[in-house]
C-alpha cells in the first residue's frame, strides 16, 4: 500500500464536511499508522499554536494538513484544500522546519491506548574477583606466619610514613 492508498483508505473513515478535531484525529491517525507499519518511521504532524489550526488527540494545535519527517524536518503538504488526500513522494517537500525542530509532534495511538513504557534496564553491580583478594590474603597470611617463626613482632612497610603492622599474637 502507497502512502497516498493508505491515506485516502483512511480518509474514508471520516464524514465528508469534517472538522477542525476531524482533520487533526485524521493527521495523527494517518502519522501512526504510517510510522507503525514502517512505511514513514519519523513522521510526526506540524505544531500550530495560532492562526488556522486543528485540535489533536494529544492536545497540540497542529497545521491541518501538514506531515513532517523528525530527520530532516521536511514538512509535506498531505491534504488539499484541507480535505482531499494529496501525496508529492519525498523528493517533493513543501516546505522545511529545521529552523523550528521543537514543532515537530509525535503521533499517538488513535484508539487510546497508551503503550507499555520500556523499563529502564538496572545495571548489575560488578562484584569484584575474589580469587585476586583471596590469593592477596593468602600471600599476607604466609607472610605473617613467616614473621612469626622468625620472632618478628613488628614490621614497618615502605617509608617512615607508611602504616606499620603489628603482627604479635593474642594470647
Amino acid at each position: 500500500m502507497t502512502i497516498l492508498e493508505r491515506m485516502q483508505q483512511i480518509r474514508a473513515e471520516f464524514p465528508l464536511g469534517w472538522t477542525h478535531e476531524d482533520r487533526g484525529k485524521y493527521l495523527n491517525k494517518v502519522a501512526w499508522s504510517l510510522k507503525q507499519s514502517g512505511e514513514w518511521p519519523n513522521v510526526g504532524l506540524l505544531a500550530k499554536p495560532g492562526g488556522n489550526n486543528c485540535p489533536t488527540p494529544q492536545g497540540v494545535l497542529v497545521s491541518c494538513d501538514y506531515l513532517v519527517d523528525r530527520v530532516t524536518l521536511n514538512g509535506y503538504d498531505v491534504l488539499i484544500n484541507e480535505t482531499s488526500p494529496y501525496w508529492s513522494g519525498f523528493d517533493g517537500p513543501s516546505d522545511n522546519f529545521v529552523n523550528a525542530p521543537q514543532r515537530w509532534v509525535a503521533p499517538i495511538d488513535p484508539q487510546g491506548q497508551i503503550p507499555v513504557p520500556v523499563p529502564i534496564p538496572v545495571p548489575t553491580p560488578r562484584l569484584p574477583n575474589l580469587g585476586v583478594l583471596e590469593a592477596r590474603v593468602g600471600a599476607l597470611e604466609t607472610l605473617v606466619g613467616n614473621l612469626e617463626a622468625v620472632g618478628r613482632t613488628s614490621r614497618v612497610w615502605g617509608h617512615a610514613h607508611d602504616v606499620t603492622l603489628d603482627i604479635r599474637r593474642k594470647v
